[in-house]
């Protein structure tokens, strides 16, 4: 269920003052940047600080964890309902996922809660490690709602390069809306096999990330 306006002021108006620019730059809706922040909490609350979501369902015997399947590569500011849905696209072997997935029920990498959100825990060479092992990507395009950014974010891109290096296969889920939207054929999800994919222009050096110091570490690596 979606949350109402007053339902995403009430939860944010427990954030500090660093958290500020998820609103001016979202408004009220919510983002993966708000769940990122209820996840820590609840990290917190369960005395995990230096675990993983997963690593703490793990621990507490819960079945759903194993070796991951399937990368999802996608961006933080679009809406988690967005995420879940790229997610049970995978699950489901829906579109695009057809291709790079074995089976049904592939057990997914998620950002969220395969990384330690209360460390830094991003570290290229392992993410790139993890991709080759994994051997399958599945990219989720933002739409217009987002800016259509997935193509000028330094992880986002670093993700989709290190699939391409690494001879993995890339699963590319197009959006149904703004300039990285094909031309609609009829088909959802398309899977560009008789439209065709847009002109995804990249321009690596110009990518950015939230954190100045995310930037320059995937830039170097």
């Amino acid at each position: 269920t979606a949350l109402s306006t007053d339902d995403v002021k009430t939860i944010r108006s427990d954030y500090p003052e660093s958290l500020f620019w998820i609103a001016e730059q979202y408004g009220d809706r919510t983002t993966g940047y708000d769940l990122a922040e209820a996840i820590k909490v609840w990290l917190k609350n369960n005395n995990a600080e230096d675990k993983s979501v997963c690593e703490v369902l793990k621990e507490r015997g819960w079945k759903g964890i194993g070796e991951t399947e399937v990368f999802l590569s996608h961006v933080q500011a679009e809406s988690p309902k967005e995420t879940l849905w790229a997610m049970q696209n995978i699950k489901g072997r829906y579109g695009p996922a057809r291709k790079g997935t074995k089976h049904k029920n592939s057990k997914i990498w998620v950002d969220y809660f395969c990384l330690r959100q209360l460390q830094n825990d991003f570290q290229t060479n392992q993410v790139e490690q993890l991709i080759r092992k994994t051997g399958a990507v599945y990219v989720h395009m933002d739409g217009e709602e987002t800016g259509s950014s997935y193509p000028t974010r330094s992880f986002c891109l670093f993700e989709s390069a290190a699939a391409i290096e690494n001879g993995a296969t890339l699963m590319i889920n197009t959006p149904r809306s703004g300039p990285l939207a094909p031309n609609q054929c009829g088909c959802w999800p398309c899977c560009a096999c008789c439209c065709g994919l847009p002109d995804y222009s990249i321009d690596a050096a110009n990518a950015t990330a939230r954190r100045a110091d995310d930037k320059a570490k995937v830039d170097k690596y």
